[in-house]
């Protein structure tokens, strides 16, 4: 059996295009929501999730209160990204900006865990829709429902 070699990257040294998805939640799940996401979140931003490219495919990590769900999609991820749009929700692409020094991006939330993936470094980012702001005013592109941007 081949085994495949593994070559690690310096983070440093990746730029990669990732689509950054924005859901309201509470919408999609009524019953399971806690009281305090409505409190604190505005709609149509409760929920951020990433897709990133993959070697044949897309990678969808996706953080929710008990973990982080990864999945796989035998598509591009642009065409998960209109699938998503079409949806309803929004969705921007945007291209990391990793950073290989630590920092802390506070308690596992969606919005921490989404800041780690594209690498970004600000403290006072804690809400998905502050995080879609943050974005916009930084090279983000938002997708439209038929693949245009």
């Amino acid at each position: 059996m081949h085994v495949p070699e593994i070559h690690l990257v310096s983070p440093a040294a990746q730029r990669v295009v990732v689509f950054v998805v924005f859901t309201d939640i509470v919408k999609e799940l009524e019953s399971l929501a806690p009281w305090w996401l409505r409190a604190f979140t505005r709609q149509d931003f409760r929920h951020v999730f990433v897709l990133s490219p993959g070697l044949l495919g897309t990678v969808v990590v996706n953080p929710l209160g008990p973990g982080i769900a990864t999945a796989w999609a035998a598509f591009d991820p642009l065409a998960c990204a209109i699938a998503c749009r079409r949806r309803g929700w929004r969705v921007l692409m945007f291209e990391t900006q990793h950073c290989a020094a630590y920092t802390h991006y506070g308690w596992l939330s969606c919005v921490a865990v989404t800041k780690a993936l594209i690498g970004i470094r600000r403290w006072w980012i804690v809400t998905p829709r502050q995080l879609y702001n943050y974005l916009l005013q930084h090279g983000a592109v938002e997708v439209n429902d038929v693949g245009t941007l």
